[in-house]
């Protein structure tokens, strides 16, 4: 999944707003906007990540794999983390820092994470993991690239409530 389509998808989703902040531009077509949280996971993020613009494309991906690992998806966030002008290490470092913390943010939340396998998601860096809590329930994408990590959440809430989600989930 994560070959070179979805990398090329999410480089150049990253490198329009990273690339007008570092130009300085403040009237580009790409507004930077940064996220201090998840209002699907109800959670704040350590490390603010940018509000990815969607033109349906990090929907349809996540969704896609949804159904791959029975999981049907709602609203969707995109998030992504910008490691430029960095070394190689350091991003990996920083990289590891915003998964670590915010799967501790879950974590403390409440949710219990549980690692999924979908056959379209080749790439062994690229995880999948569902995370549910009494209230809510959601399916998470994170994608590491050269220098950007990618995080994408979709609520499934809803069809985990439904008779029918919690057949296809195996809810018990």
């Amino acid at each position: 999944m994560r070959g070179w389509i979805l990398s090329a998808l999410l480089a150049t989703a990253l490198a329009s707003p990273a690339l007008a902040q570092q130009q300085g531009q403040s009237e580009s077509p790409h507004r930077v906007r940064m996220a201090k949280g998840s209002p699907i996971a109800k959670i704040l993020f350590a490390a603010p990540p940018l509000i990815l613009e969607d033109d349906g494309t990090y929907a349809d991906v996540i969704r896609r794999i949804g159904k791959e690992v029975s999981h049907e998806c709602g609203a969707v966030e995109s998030y992504g983390w910008d490691f430029k002008g960095q070394d190689h290490e350091q991003q990996q470092k920083q990289a590891e820092a915003v998964y670590n913390s915010t799967t501790q943010a879950l974590e403390k939340a409440g949710y219990t994470l549980e690692e999924k396998k979908a056959a379209s998601v080749v790439d062994p860096e690229t995880l999948v993991f569902t995370a549910g809590r009494k209230e809510n329930a959601m399916l998470l994408l994170w994608s590491p690239l050269q220098d950007a990590t990618i995080l994408l959440i979709c609520d499934t809430t809803s069809a985990a409530k439904s008779p029918s989600g919690k057949a296809a989930q195996g809810k018990k």
